[in-house]
């Protein structure tokens, strides 16, 4: 039996990562690239979705961004993302929820799944830009099957 280590999981549950063996790949799903700048006008969203196959040993989720008003950014399910297009105040409801600011570092651990990374301007009034300061990234290591 080899070593096993469990790291707390971006949604507050946690993850058992076991050391990659010889024939495990390791890649990076880039989803938004440092220096990226990205207009949202008022109540309006943009959304990426990616996939933490279920061969996966390890899903590490990060990256940051800035903006000139307050954005909400969440990362959600499909089941999440469906509930957030018929009523965006469930954006909070994700496995990761930044809060309604002007900026945030995303940092943690995803179980298998599909996701949607999901920026929102909650605001009806003023439209936002979003600057990602560094690489939006997931980072997997998979089995091959």
């Amino acid at each position: 039996m080899g070593l096993f280590v469990i790291y707390p999981a971006i949604n507050g549950s946690f993850v058992v990562i076991s050391p990659p063996s010889p024939s495990s790949v390791t890649y990076t799903e880039t989803l938004l690239q440092s220096g990226t700048v990205q207009s949202l006008g008022a109540g309006q969203w943009i959304y990426l979705e990616f996939n933490v196959p279920s061969n996966s040993t390890y899903a590490y989720m990060g990256g940051s961004y800035t903006s000139n008003n307050n954005v909400e950014v969440g990362i959600l399910t499909s089941t999440e993302y469906g509930a957030f297009t018929q009523n965006h105040a469930t954006i909070s409801n994700g496995v990761y929820y930044s809060g309604d600011n002007g900026g945030a570092t995303l940092s943690g651990f995803l179980v298998t799944g599909n996701y949607y990374l999901v920026i929102y301007d909650g605001n009806f009034i003023t439209s936002d830009t979003v600057s990602i300061v560094n690489t939006l990234q997931v980072t997997i290591t998979a089995t091959p099957s």
